[in-house]
């Protein structure tokens, strides 16, 4: 197996994820609390993500999904892919800038479910004042992408 070269890197740029969190966020007609926890994993050739989003009001898992990323070194992309609890599958490629922003935007799904109109998302995640993140989501249903979720999350208080 090849060492790590410099744009494999870019999976440092991500360190400010590893951890676990919590946060608030809004989307289209809701609120919502989210957990999340990240980590590297296999010899640190991948992050590895889960993210579970929930209902402010009701407490009702709204989304819950396992992310991993990595560097396509065919491609000398970052990529991820996500694996969604209505069982869809999304590949999605992009860049990790040197302050660790990260944008990535769909490249293919699978295994959309039925009645589901969606063709793309594009999902960005920038670093704030330590030891905090922010990201978005935005959807793209046939007529261009459109802002979906909006969240921040931080560590959890450990009182």
């Amino acid at each position: 197996m090849n060492s790590a070269s410099t744009h494999e890197l870019v999976l440092t740029r991500l360190w400010y994820l590893v951890g676990d969190w919590e946060g608030t966020g809004k989307g289209p007609d809701f609120r919502f609390n989210a957990q999340a926890t990240y980590s590297y994993i296999l010899a640190d050739h991948f992050l590895f993500g889960y993210m579970e989003i929930n209902d402010l009001n009701s407490g009702q898992v709204l989304m819950a999904e396992r992310t991993y990323f990595y560097f396509d070194r065919s491609l000398k992309s970052l990529a991820s892919d996500t694996f969604h609890q209505n069982g869809m599958v999304e590949h999605a490629l992009g860049h990790a800038d040197a302050r660790g922003r990260i944008v990535l935007t769909t490249d293919r799904l699978s295994c959309i479910p039925k009645g589901m109109s969606i063709r793309a998302l594009r999902r960005t995640v920038w670093v704030m004042a330590a030891p905090q993140w922010a990201f978005s989501i935005e959807k793209d249903s046939g007529e261009g992408f459109a802002p979906y979720l909006e969240g921040q999350m931080r560590k959890p208080d450990n009182r």
